[in-house]
């Protein structure tokens, strides 16, 4: 692994790593996480690292995705894994031997350092836990506030909620997919009736992230699309 250290022995915050180095360093980590190898946590934060130093200006925002790509990783997960390394060591929050699922439980809480500072064997539940009141609340000052646009505040909650959903069931189906076996047993027990409306159903929530990420480009497909059913819509009204 590149080091991280400078010659004076001190962090150094702003060092870059290749696309190519960081891709193999990546196949060598991931492979590890399959063969089940100790210090999963570590392998796991080490992703995050290389995906936030990773040295690429050909592929621009574009670059974590052709990093998960060119690795063979899911691009969510090394996502998830870059906004816990950004929320604790990439800001510079110290957090000794602390589990990477209690670093992901809390990464959005303002006093996360505080937190595992008092409580440094905090367990994964009872970080969530306290994000959990924490958001409460949260929320519950953002009811009060001046603004009083519930209407906004209810839709950030449900934007929450898919997204959590999404990331809780997403870990669920890349641990099932490592596992040969249960897949070979899924496939079996499978039925068309089930996985048709399953996929019809990823696709609504692909496409609802994607337009979310990338209105503009989505609003212009469909302004291509416009004259074409304009002209579809007079012929029918013409038969």
């Amino acid at each position: 692994m590149p080091s991280n250290k400078q010659s004076n022995g001190k962090a150094a915050s702003n060092y870059r790593i290749p696309f190519d180095e960081a891709v193999a360093e990546c196949k060598k980590i991931i492979e590890a996480i399959a063969n089940h190898q100790l210090g999963l946590d570590e392998l796991q934060q080490r992703l995050g690292e290389l995906a936030d130093r990773v040295d690429d200006t050909e592929h621009g925002d574009r670059t974590h995705a052709m990093l998960a790509k060119a690795a063979g990783y899911q691009v969510c997960t090394l996502k998830r894994h870059l906004s816990v390394y950004r929320a604790w060591e990439g800001a510079g929050k110290k957090a000794p031997g602390l589990s990477y699922a209690v670093k992901r439980a809390l990464q959005n809480h303002p006093e996360r350092e505080g937190i595992v500072k008092k409580s440094p064997k905090i367990t994964k539940r009872e970080a969530q836990k306290r994000m959990s009141e924490w958001k409460q609340q949260h929320e519950g000052k953002q009811k009060t506030g001046k603004s009083g646009d519930w209407k906004a505040n209810e839709r950030r909650r449900w934007l929450n909620r898919l997204c959590s959903f999404a990331n809780e069931h997403g870990r669920t189906a890349e641990e099932v997919m490592r596992d040969k076996a249960a897949m070979r047993a899924l496939r079996e027990i499978a039925e068309p009736a089930l996985l048709t409306p399953l996929v019809s159903d990823l696709e609504a929530a692909l496409a609802f992230a994607k337009l979310l990420q990338h209105p503009d480009e989505h609003i212009a497909k469909a302004e291509r699309k416009r004259p074409h059913l304009k002209e579809a819509e007079r012929e029918g009204v013409a038969a």
